[in-house]
């Protein structure tokens, strides 16, 4: 919906720098509120938040390489597209193997703390989030289940920082009117 919503505004006005800002606005403001998530948060809460952080994300995302559609040399256009894709991409990737690092190292420290007797956090992070109520004593689960959600928010807290520093990338760049530009690859 934000890619859908960030095309048509820059068709209209020219420009996409106000969706690169937008972008980084609405994802913080989304990771923020998940990061307020609590083990009985009601649903329609939890699904707002994403959609806040989903639609700042595509605010943003082809904005990029519209930019350096925009701003580039027609000779240099695929290479810079590709650098702006190959980041994105990378960066999602490094991401989610951080976000799980911390996810998992604070799960493991909140398992043993709660000191459920018998309870191997092993067991909790191969096992998963769906199957905790079979294999967690109902007199232990509240426990293990705060100990999930503050180890979920560890997590959120690094999308929440990626959030936040995703608008030092827009500084840098270019303010430029696309309405009539040919933004297409190089001539066949």
């Amino acid at each position: 919906m934000g890619t859908i919503l960030a095309g048509a505004l820059t068709s209209q006005t020219g420009y996409y720098m106000p969706f690169v800002y937008l972008s980084s606005v609405f994802m913080a403001v989304g990771a923020g509120l998940i990061t307020l998530l609590e083990v009985d948060t009601p649903t329609a809460k939890w699904v707002g938040y994403q959609i806040i952080f989903g639609i700042g994300a595509g605010l943003g995302f082809q904005q990029v390489t519209l930019a350096a559609q925009a701003v580039l040399d027609q000779k240099d256009v695929a290479t810079g597209t590709g650098i702006a894709m190959f980041i994105q991409l990378f960066g999602g990737a490094l991401f989610v193997s951080v976000g799980l690092n911390v996810f998992t190292n604070k799960l493991v420290s909140n398992i043993i703390a709660a000191q459920v007797p018998g309870l191997n956090p092993a067991v909790i992070i191969s096992a998963g989030a769906t199957e905790l109520r079979r294999i967690v004593g109902p007199q232990y689960l509240r426990a293990v289940l705060e100990a999930y959600n503050d180890a979920l928010d560890e997590a959120y807290k690094v999308g929440l920082i990626t959030a936040c520093l995703s608008i030092l990338g827009a500084f840098g760049m270019e303010w430029v009117n696309v309405k009539g530009k040919q933004l297409d690859a190089l001539p066949a």
